[in-house]
């Protein structure tokens, strides 16, 4: 019998929401005090607060190469659709 992902994962999930709401929180405030830069070159692939929730999952998790962090959410695809909308 098959369980749902959301239930066996479900601590995954709590410390993804807590990390992404504290680091897009923590941007917002950023981004508001600061002024606004003009951007030169190409226009960037990902934003600001998805980099930042990227490494900060990939510090506290331990995991130590940018490849490590791509299987790590590979197979935890539940925990990419919450963290990276």
């Amino acid at each position: 019998m098959k369980t749902n992902p959301l239930e066996d994962n479900r601590c995954i999930l709590l410390i993804g929401e807590i990390i992404s709401q504290f680091c897009f929180f923590s941007l917002d405030t950023f981004f508001q005090t600061r002024e606004p830069l003009i951007s030169r070159g190409r226009p960037k692939t990902y934003s600001d607060a998805t980099l930042l929730v990227f490494f900060a999952m990939m510090t506290l998790k331990g995991i130590p190469a940018i490849r490590g962090q791509h299987r790590y959410l590979h197979r935890h695809p539940v925990l990419l659709k919450t963290v990276f909308l």
